[in-house]
């Protein structure tokens, strides 16, 4: 049992949100220990527990946390995929961790736009401001 890095206490914040719609869980310090050490080492019983009604606060927003961001994606293959960036990137949400679950995506669009003689200046930047990256942003200058 190692203990809990600062890099995992942050990602712990984002499970505690997709957790947040359930009763009776365990938020305990032992609880976010057991999540740790089965996500670093796979070993204990975690993975089980979530589909035997866990009470592991953790355990069950990251598996939420996985299905919820599986329908992002799929959403983001539709027409409208600025609206649904848009609307994620409230308070609701660390944009930190928004960025590192898009940032491909938008990357691509960005070249996309690019590659059609788009310069940063003439791109929908009301849609883009609040999800771009530093380096989304000089590749179009």
């Amino acid at each position: 049992m190692s203990k809990v890095t600062p890099k995992y206490r942050k990602m712990a914040q984002v499970y505690k949100i997709f957790a947040s719609g359930w009763d009776n869980l365990d938020y305990s310090e032992q609880a976010l220990q057991e999540m740790y050490d089965y996500e670093s080492t796979g070993k204990g019983n975690i993975a089980i527990s979530v589909f035997n009604k866990s009470n592991n606060a953790y355990a069950v927003g990251k598996k939420w946390t996985d299905v919820q961001v599986s329908m992002w994606l799929d959403w983001l293959k539709k027409p409208g995929w600025m609206n649904i960036l848009e609307d994620l990137y409230n308070d609701e949400f660390p944009h930190w961790w928004l960025d590192s679950i898009f940032y491909n995506f938008i990357r691509d669009k960005v070249l996309l736009y690019k590659s059609m003689g788009m310069r940063w200046s003439n791109m929908p930047k009301r849609n883009f401001n609040k999800m771009r990256k530093e380096s989304c942003q000089k590749l179009l200058i």
